[in-house]
């Protein structure tokens, strides 16, 4: 779904709902496509290991909530990604058992 300008967080939600069983899951964020209901969608996939956001703008918010429902992530990436602190990263990696490879390549 390269260059699909018409997502919204709501329609990415409901297809993540339709795979619960998602092992890896990729996309790119802007900050008027992140909603409660995308958050909560992401944080029901159990088997989730590798969530890659690269170039999404990535709220500390957003890294509070993936943290405090306990995720098994081992690896995430978020390659080129703006909008976080070095607080939200802290908080997320301290709530984080399992995580094995992180990537802040080029982040703002």
């Amino acid at each position: 779904m390269f260059d699909c300008k018409n997502l919204t967080g709501i329609g990415i939600a409901s297809a993540i709902r339709e795979r619960p069983n998602l092992r890896s899951f990729s996309i790119t964020l802007s900050e008027a496509i992140i909603s409660m209901e995308l958050i909560d969608s992401l944080r029901s996939l159990k088997r989730l290991s590798c969530l890659d956001l690269s170039f999404s703008y990535i709220s500390d918010q957003l890294l509070l909530y993936l943290a405090d429902k306990g995720l098994n992530l081992r690896r995430l990436v978020l390659r080129g990604c703006s909008g976080y602190s070095y607080m939200g990263i802290c908080y997320f990696l301290s709530n984080s058992d399992f995580l094995q490879h992180l990537d802040l390549q080029h982040a703002t």
